[in-house]
């Protein structure tokens, strides 16, 4: 029996109307990590939150951000020290066809589960991102569906599920699906730079950009021979090293870390460093 003719359990629905973040990933997201009560930049977060809303014509009010600011750390403080938070934004309910009415509110979703970090070391393959790069102002919804694809054929072609993949373009290393990558080789640590598209600027990214210690710039994939450490970074992880890049063995404890240790260590809603 072949895995298409496994019967799965489906969860059926019937409704008259339709989230448009459903119907037409009408839809932006952010993900982050409570930690005591603490949130690191959270501004930033709802501010790039805001302004990929923006994009559908999507505008929530001062006092609306704050609201779901403000209900997101309470619910998380109620689960966990430290919890993963994951708040999206949709359209709302859907009318037939693309045009926004000008009344739809927007449905917010938050999403909580407490924080626990991967035993599993970092093992890296780069792959080629088939689709065009385009420029990542936020966290839209449908550019994940289109990640979610494109993992389905790297398995298909015979990446295995205790790899994490790489994502390159036209000889360009770009980033993880759900971080950037930061390559350290001749005493600089590298970081895509992501002008032709295909980066998302991360808020931990630009924290370490703005402190001096990270430096934007085409990143060729002829780099992972020779570099010495490579770590993956987002607000859950923080930061990652990895330990294998193409079977090629890196040093997980690499001096070069503390670089960037430095930059976020002791700072509200970071964990131990």
């Amino acid at each position: 029996m072949t895995k298409t003719d496994l019967n799965v359990q489906l969860n059926i629905q019937f409704s008259n109307v339709l989230d448009r973040g459903i119907g037409y990933g009408e839809a932006c997201f952010e993900t982050f990590r409570v930690i005591k009560g603490n949130v690191f930049a959270l501004d930033q977060h709802f501010s790039r939150l805001a302004d990929g809303l923006k994009s559908f014509g999507i505008l929530l009010s001062k006092g609306n951000m704050e609201s779901i600011r403000a209900q997101a750390i309470e619910h998380a403080a109620g689960i966990a020290d430290d919890v993963l938070v994951k708040v999206t934004v949709t359209g709302g309910i859907a009318e037939w066809g693309l045009i926004r009415n000008k009344d739809q509110q927007p449905t917010v979703y938050i999403q909580c589960i407490p924080y626990i970090p991967k035993l599993q070391k970092l093992v890296l393959s780069t792959v080629e991102w088939p689709y065009a790069t385009e420029l990542k102002q936020a966290k839209f919804s449908s550019d994940y569906a289109l990640s979610l694809r494109a993992t389905k054929q790297w398995k298909d072609e015979g990446l295995s599920e205790e790899i994490t993949p790489l994502i390159c373009k036209n000889s360009l290393v770009l980033s993880g699906l759900t971080a950037n990558v930061l390559l350290y080789r001749e005493g600089v640590w590298y970081t895509p730079d992501g002008s032709n598209g295909g980066v998302l600027q991360g808020i931990i990214r630009n924290e370490f950009v703005a402190a001096s210690v990270l430096t934007l710039s085409d990143c060729p994939v002829s780099w992972l021979d020779d570099c010495e450490a490579i770590g993956f970074t987002n607000s859950g992880v923080f930061i990652q090293p990895a330990s294998m890049i193409n079977g090629r063995k890196l040093n997980r404890e690499h001096h070069a870390f503390e670089m960037l240790y430095q930059v976020l260590r002791d700072k509200p809603g970071m964990p131990k460093l």
